[in-house]
């Protein structure tokens, strides 16, 4: 059999395309596959140069896309992973029980503003958010409201929505 080789602009999700994709010739349904590693070198080099710098400038373009600076509450982040360290390193750094304050207490409290249900309505009546411990021994943000109400909330769920759309300084 003969080989045929693709090459496309970058797009969302586009592995999950291509991992999907197949094409009917002649009655004999072809399925399509990603070069990685040694073999795709092998078919970039069988492109044009032009396309080939074109790839690579476009590889560049999206790469820095994911490196831009963030900001979220008083703070700037060189990128998301980065915020998801901060986050992380909070947690781990309070007792359990222990409010927040300061920069802390201001970008959690930013961080709200992106909970997949709530959101923005979560703040209302906060008086404070703390560390502690919830099922299974994980440690989570609580939130607690002037009704004396205490909550729960996914700092992960509110990472993943914001990685969907990072607040680009």
């Amino acid at each position: 059999l003969g080989e045929c080789i693709v090459a496309s602009s970058p797009f969302p999700e586009q592995m999950e395309f291509f991992e999907q994709l197949s094409i009917d010739i002649a009655g004999e349904t072809f399925a399509f596959e990603i070069c990685q590693g040694e073999e795709l070198d092998q078919s970039l080099d069988k492109l044009p140069k032009n396309i080939r710098d074109k790839r690579a400038r476009l590889e560049r373009i999206a790469q820095k896309q994911q490196h831009r600076r963030i900001q979220l509450g008083p703070a700037q982040f060189g990128s998301v992973p980065e915020l998801r360290g901060k986050v992380k390193h909070i947690l781990k750094s309070h007792l359990d029980g222990e409010g927040l304050y300061g920069n802390d207490l201001d970008l959690i409290t930013a961080l709200l503003d992106y909970h997949p249900n709530e959101g923005a309505d979560k703040r209302n009546g906060l008086i404070g958010i703390r560390v502690d411990t919830s099922i299974g021994d994980s440690r989570s943000f609580f939130i607690e409201y002037e009704t004396g109400v205490v909550e729960c909330f996914s700092a992960k769920k509110c990472l993943d929505n914001l990685d969907a759309d990072p607040p680009y300084v």
